[in-house]
């Protein structure tokens, strides 16, 4: 399939996800409203950090020897169940050696094991459905369990009140579980076991440490800011609701450009079409521009009315966090696609390079500002970060393909019909 097919498709079926992901996030706040579903994403948020040490991000490590076919989609496939298993008993030694003395992790270990492990399985097998270049089936069933956790909330609303939090964690091992029923039905050769060898297995495991480093840098660029605004003296519970609500809403407008770059990272370990990539990355970077800009044009306007009539009146503060987090999204946007962009190229240290960059300016803000002006500074701190990152990054990407910076971002008539080609023309 080509390059633009193969975008057009994730495209479709990942924003399919994405809205029942948004979905969901709505329905959860406002049932929990602001205090109580802040509290459910500020433990997500440190389950996801646990999963990231874990997991050490191994997926990025399929995706990269699966699409360049140095290690067989069988081997990986086992190669997953395994390191899924292994995490599995890791936690639970863990538990009994070191953590059960910590209430924390006595009353919600099985939150965070159900969390780590589903979600390490599910985003395993949807790189290895990526690398088989099929984009749809991991958004169809992910899609689906999102639905179906609505539904379920909304028929029984208040009786569910004990057990959302278990409920919402079970989502991500459903969907990990799925995903390896779905694998063996559809590829017929990881019917018969294998695993990589003794020096695969250094190579997968060598590629994720390095990928760990700048993903650990990028997770706590991303969620720093939580745990500042969780423990500033001038912020309370409704404050830290409404800010990550921001910052969750800030994120799923990276849904476009992460479809995108899953679909660039393959492409490019692969060696394939690299000029037709690089030419892609510059195209979308310009279209973002327009659409970031107009977004925030109708934020500025009905942006005091939208937030509490989608999320609940208790969410009025998230309009100025929302409004100041735009630019930086933007900056995370054109990061994503040029992150996607070394990964493929094996160029890792420039992604760590700039997350780094990024941490630097938003711990450091984040320490001064937050503990005054609380979340309106955690928003502009974070964009001033997200920006940095950004272009430090394009720099780099300035430096391997020789682009004029200018015409990066300047607005081309052309890009229109580009974008009408990968929508509505399939390639031959």
């Amino acid at each position: 399939m080509k390059f633009k097919n193969l975008l057009a498709q994730s495209l479709v079926w990942r924003s399919v996800y994405y809205i029942s992901l948004l979905l969901l996030n709505v329905v959860i706040s406002r049932h929990l409203q602001a205090a109580g579903s802040g509290e459910l994403f500020y433990l997500t948020n440190l389950f996801a950090f646990l999963h990231l040490l874990f997991s050490l991000t191994i997926e990025n490590a399929l995706t990269y020897f699966g699409a360049s076919d140095r290690i067989s989609a069988a081997a990986l496939f086992w190669f997953t169940l395994a390191w899924c298993l292994l995490m599995g008993l890791s936690l639970y030694l863990l538990r009994w050696l070191y953590l059960a003395g910590f209430p924390f992790f006595r009353d919600y270990f099985f939150y965070a094991i159900t969390y780590i492990i589903g979600l390490t399985l599910a985003n395993c097998m949807s790189a290895l459905f990526y690398v088989k270049r099929n984009f749809y089936l991991p958004s169809l069933f992910s899609s689906a369990l999102n639905v179906l956790l609505c539904l379920i909330i909304i028929l029984k609303g208040q009786a569910l009140d004990a057990i959302i939090g278990r409920l919402y964690f079970w989502l991500f091992l459903s969907h990990g579980l799925l995903l390896v029923i779905a694998y063996t039905g559809n590829y017929r050769e990881v019917w018969k076991p294998q695993f990589p060898s003794g020096k695969d297995i250094q190579k997968l495991i060598s590629f994720s440490l390095m990928a760990l480093a700048a993903n650990v840098i990028f997770f706590l660029v991303y969620r720093i800011d939580y745990w500042f605004v969780k423990n500033s003296p001038v912020c309370n519970s409704a404050d830290l609701g409404n800010y990550i609500q921001a910052s969750k809403l800030g994120q799923m407008l990276l849904i476009i450009p992460q479809i995108i770059a899953s679909v660039i990272f393959p492409q490019t370990a692969s060696g394939v079409d690299r000029e037709l990539v690089n030419n892609t990355v510059t195209i979308i970077s310009r279209l973002m521009s327009q659409g970031f800009l107009l977004l925030l044009l109708i934020l500025l306007i009905i942006g005091r009315w939208l937030f509490p009539f989608v999320f609940g009146e208790s969410f009025a503060l998230m309009y100025w966090p929302m409004v100041l987090l735009i630019p930086g999204i933007f900056s995370l946007s054109v990061l994503s696609l040029l992150s996607a962009y070394f990964s493929g190229k094996g160029k890792m240290r420039v992604n760590i390079g700039g997350a780094l960059l990024s941490l630097i300016v938003v711990a450091t803000g984040d320490y001064f500002f937050i503990p005054v002006y609380g979340i309106v500074a955690a928003a502009l701190v974070s964009t001033i970060g997200y920006s940095a990152g950004m272009l430090y990054s394009l720099y780099c990407f300035y430096k391997d393909y020789r682009i004029n910076l200018s015409g990066f971002f300047r607005w081309r008539i052309t890009d229109y019909r580009w974008l009408l080609e990968v929508v509505y023309k399939k390639e031959k």
